[in-house]
């Protein structure tokens, strides 16, 4: 999993925008927004990317809904690890 978001923050409580797959890649990529430094409101845009693999492990860890309860749900992004 890879995240990067434009503050350069490396750890954030993010909410899902919008999915996209990469078949030529096999890749997901979400587009997320970060929460401010406020520690309310999401407003640091951002990008996370997920090989099948780990997409499908967060997928099944959560019993999440592929992909309505992705798209508009909390993530939180940890240095390389997911929470």
């Amino acid at each position: 999993m890879y995240f990067m978001f434009e503050n350069s923050c490396k750890s954030t409580e993010a909410l899902v925008t919008a999915l996209r797959y990469d078949a030529a890649k096999s890749m997901y990529e979400l587009t997320v927004l970060g929460i401010d430094k406020d520690g309310i409101n999401y407003t640091q845009p951002g990008h996370a990317w997920f090989d099948d693999e780990n997409f499908d492990e967060l997928i099944k860890s959560d019993e999440l809904e592929f992909p309505h309860k992705i798209i508009g749900g909390k993530i939180r992004f940890t240095a390389n690890i997911i929470e």
